[in-house]
């Protein structure tokens, strides 16, 4: 009878695993396509953040100097590419997630000093050092999620694994069944068999 539905069975495990390769496959790749678009959402941010932070101190350098008017045109510039930046920031963030809660607050506060005439030195280095650990830690958390993988990635490969596992279950199943099955049947066909035919 476990010969008969060995043929049978082992078509539909084939098939199955089949599939599943198929259907893994296709998750993967797209998985991997999200992961390089996340990557370069992290390139993007860390090139805004800089271009930020560059524009700042050039701000600073020039409203703080001896001659402040001297350079009012290349202030002017500045101030203008770090709105540029910011507004770039801000329209990569998610505001409903805590950690850019945290990083739009100190963005409020550039966007703020860059509507005044003065740019106290003391003020703007803390908020230099704030956007740079804010920064940093959104980017940990972004690059952690791109080196885990994406959620249903995760969910596949642990899919996988159990699904293996449950293969290997079958084919050892399997081989003691073909092991087992022809020495039962001949035990049973010696003790069903006259006495002068069991030697």
């Amino acid at each position: 009878m476990l010969q008969q539905l060995a043929a049978p069975t082992a078509t539909i495990i084939a098939s199955l695993i089949a599939a599943s390769v198929g259907v893994i496959s296709l998750v993967i790749s797209k998985e991997a396509k999200v992961s390089e678009f996340r990557q370069a959402w992290i390139d993007a941010l860390r090139q805004d953040v800089a271009s930020l932070l560059a524009n700042l101190c050039q701000v600073l350098i020039y409203k703080n100097c001896d001659d402040p008017e001297k350079y009012e045109a290349q202030s002017h510039l500045s101030i203008l590419a770090s709105n540029n930046s910011l507004f770039m920031i801000r329209l990569r963030l998610n505001p409903d997630e805590s950690l850019a809660k945290d990083l739009l607050s100190t963005l409020d506060q550039i966007e703020e000093l860059s509507n005044q005439d003065e740019y106290p030195q003391e003020f703007v280095n803390k908020l230099e050092a704030e956007l740079t650990e804010k920064s940093r830690l959104i980017l940990k958390a972004e690059w952690n999620r791109v080196r885990r993988g994406e959620t249903s990635f995760q969910i596949c490969k642990n899919v996988l694994k159990i699904f293996i596992a449950l293969m290997i279950f079958i084919g050892i199943y399997a081989i003691i069944a073909q092991v087992v099955t022809p020495r039962t049947q001949l035990e049973k066909h010696r003790s069903s068999a006259p006495i002068s035919e069991r030697s």
